[in-house]
């Protein structure tokens, strides 16, 4: 099926945020920061919303190293929804009141989607049609969701703040 897609970094020019933690007990805070009650809150997101890509966890050695790569994805209307993509990779030591470490990575895109199925959504018509109602219309729609996925980042940043006792920005 032939789709128009309009794809927008919620984070450009940046590509994505970084947080690095090393302190005790780092895979606490991937728990605090992963349950599903809390993502649920800050990004706004159904838990059906939240998906689970991968998930290591290496117990062969001391400390422990993990990677876990989760996606949510948050609708906005029937054309538009912000796909934000978590990345915990890190060490655990076997004691949890020792030193380990932990980085988080945050994405997000924006992404627009115009399904072109009929034989007349193909048509170079319809085609500038749609792309004068997404120009005139559509535009400032789409920028108050760059906003939306924005401010749902900070607040994430914030709550990684909060969890790990650092200072603001």
């Amino acid at each position: 099926m032939a789709t128009w897609i309009l794809e927008d970094d919620c984070l450009a020019p940046h590509e994505k945020i970084e947080f690095n933690y090393s302190g005790p007990n780092p895979f606490g805070v991937v728990k605090a920061l992963t349950s599903d009650d809390f993502l649920r809150k800050t990004f706004e997101v159904d838990s059906s919303d939240i998906y689970e890509r991968d998930f290591r966890w290496d117990i062969t050695s001391d400390p422990r190293s993990f990677y876990i790569r989760l996606f949510l994805v948050k609708g906005l209307d029937s054309k538009s929804s912000i796909y934000y993509e978590l990345i915990f990779q890190g060490a655990q030591p076997s004691d949890p009141k020792k030193k380990g470490k932990v980085s988080i990575r945050l994405r997000a895109k924006l992404r627009t989607e115009y399904p072109l199925v009929t034989a007349f959504q193909k048509t170079p018509i319809y085609k500038a049609l749609l792309w004068i109602f997404n120009k005139l219309f559509y535009f400032k729609v789409r920028r108050n969701y760059l906003r939306i996925c924005n401010d749902a980042l900070k607040e994430f940043q914030r709550e990684i703040r909060n969890i790990v006792k650092a200072p603001g920005e």
